[in-house]
């Protein structure tokens, strides 16, 4: 016996054990992990409660949620109404996938990642965040933060201090040195830079 006489022969056995029939359906609405539809070719309309996944209660797992008015297949363990299931969807509004503390949510507008205190973004623009330090990637440039200053403000004060650099020259052929104000300028750049970079 081949393998796919092997596989409709098991399939026929399970059929007496745990039938389970399908039917089309089109989504009327989603509440959580469940949602409303309309049984295809029947007069069952409005039925709640089809779950979009196995367990309800599950913490983790992968949810599929089907957009509002798209076709599914809705199929009934052992043809009881009340224990409805999406098995299939033809259209996606959005996909979950979480494991232990990691959670991937993708929908037409964003890719979002979540674990711990990371978080990376992904829309018009990409966006890693970890406590209060930010990197954005927005329109070909590049945008690094934290709560207590920016690369750009480094950076501006850097140029600033190079464009208005002094010395102090005793005589010729002495060593000169720079104006306090220019080493108090350059103290705190040292300063902006260390809370920003390690």
């Amino acid at each position: 016996m081949d393998r796919n006489a092997k596989f409709i022969a098991a399939l026929k056995r399970l059929q007496g054990v745990a039938p389970i029939q399908v039917w089309p359906a089109t989504v009327k609405s989603i509440q959580g992990t469940n949602c409303t539809v309309d049984i295809l070719n029947t007069d069952l309309i409005d039925v709640d409660e089809v779950n979009l996944r196995a367990d309800d209660e599950a913490t983790e797992g992968v949810l599929i949620v089907p957009r509002v008015g798209s076709l599914v297949y809705v199929g009934a363990v052992e043809n009881a109404v009340d224990n409805l299931f999406v098995c299939q969807v033809s259209e996606v509004d959005r996909v979950e996938v979480k494991i232990g503390n990691s959670l991937v949510t993708i929908d037409k507008d964003q890719v979002k990642a979540v674990r711990d205190k990371c978080e990376l973004t992904l829309s018009d623009k990409a966006t890693l965040k970890q406590d209060q330090t930010t990197i954005e990637l927005s329109s070909g440039k590049v945008k690094i933060n934290n709560s207590a200053t920016s690369l750009k403000s480094v950076l501006d004060d850097l140029t600033s201090l190079l464009q208005n650099f002094t010395v102090t020259c005793a005589a010729p052929g002495s060593p000169s040195a720079p104006f306090p104000a220019t080493i108090t300028q350059v103290t705190q750049l040292s300063t902006k830079i260390n809370q920003l970079l390690s």
